[in-house]
């Protein structure tokens, strides 16, 4: 079996150690104090964040190979195994977030593809050191079957005439979650090549995503997602944009993705890009502020019509 020993693309040793978002408990996981999201102070596990740090230390611990890196990964892909739990129709394996997004119409227990596919490039990486190898590579497999069924019937996947988009919250196709779902697809069929299912899905969703980009190309940044108006990227999730499509791009010879790299990576190099950046960041978010106070926050989401 091929194993997934490389730093994931993403450096989150740089963003997510040491932990600010709230606490580390007594076994090494990180405690997320959800105060932007309730406005009070709400100390929970939230999967993402115990992916994102415990991918973190695995590429602290390939960087410095030193043993306290090396004890947290494992301990947050252990928490993640032992947290898998089976969707109400047992169709596949999920991680649920436990916080309401009322912005977005979802209610505590949300499933995201981001979530799963980073899921699936943490436990990738823990595979080797995993006790019980056979029940690993299972809740990987199954969780990855979220990825095969339809949004409208509870999955995570939205079907276009270009192919197939792995959907981070709703039917609003943003690009970076997109992204990272399929990171944790093609990192999987590394380590299963025979997998043929996982392989149509991976050619679909790199099909879609090639004819999408043009259309998150604002010319001077990159739009965070198409389905909720004015939604322009932050500075974080530019950079993320650019160091996602460099790592795909690179993988998988995609002209396209390379392409878009760089043009994005130039943005960031031009005071004139910069300069509008902030006038339409600033312009959106008002503009939406103002559609929800008025009642009308309905009108901020795009219909994305798809087969």
């Amino acid at each position: 079996m091929i194993v997934i020993d490389y730093p994931y693309f993403n450096r989150y040793e740089e963003s997510k150690v040491p932990f600010k978002e709230g606490y580390i408990d007594k076994m090494g996981i990180p405690v997320y104090n959800a105060i932007k999201f309730t406005h009070k102070e709400d100390y929970i596990y939230h999967p993402t964040v115990v992916i994102q740090y415990g991918l973190a230390h695995f590429n602290l611990w390939k960087r410095d190979k030193e043993d306290a890196s090396f004890h947290s990964f494992k301990a947050c892909a252990g928490w993640i195994l032992s947290h898998a739990k089976w969707d109400t129709q047992k169709r596949f394996i999920l991680w649920s977030i436990p916080l309401e997004h009322t912005d977005l119409g979802h209610k505590a227990g949300w499933i995201s593809a981001l979530t799963q596919g980073q899921a699936v490039s943490l436990l990738l990486r823990f595979l080797p050191y995993a006790t019980q190898n056979h029940e690993t590579i299972q809740i990987i497999k199954n969780a990855l079957k979220s990825f095969y069924i339809e949004l409208d019937a509870g999955g995570l996947t939205s079907t276009y005439p270009e192919g197939k988009f792995l959907q981070e919250s709703g039917n609003i196709r943003i690009l970076n979650g997109c992204l990272t779902a399929f990171t944790g697809l093609i990192e999987y069929l590394e380590v299963f090549p025979d997998d043929n299912e996982a392989l149509a899905l991976s050619i679909s969703v790199e099909n879609a995503v090639t004819q999408f980009l043009p259309s998150y190309d604002l010319g001077f940044w990159s739009l965070y997602s198409l389905g909720f108006r004015f939604n322009i990227s932050d500075l974080h999730y530019h950079k993320t944009h650019i160091d996602q499509l460099a790592f795909l791009g690179d993988y998988l010879k995609n002209e396209r993705f390379s392409y878009y790299a760089t043009k994005w990576s130039a943005n960031l190099a031009s005071r004139k890009d910069i300069f509008l950046w902030k006038v339409a960041r600033f312009l959106g978010l008002n503009f939406n502020r103002s559609l929800k106070v008025l009642g009308l926050g309905r009108f901020r989401f795009k219909q994305l019509c798809v087969e």
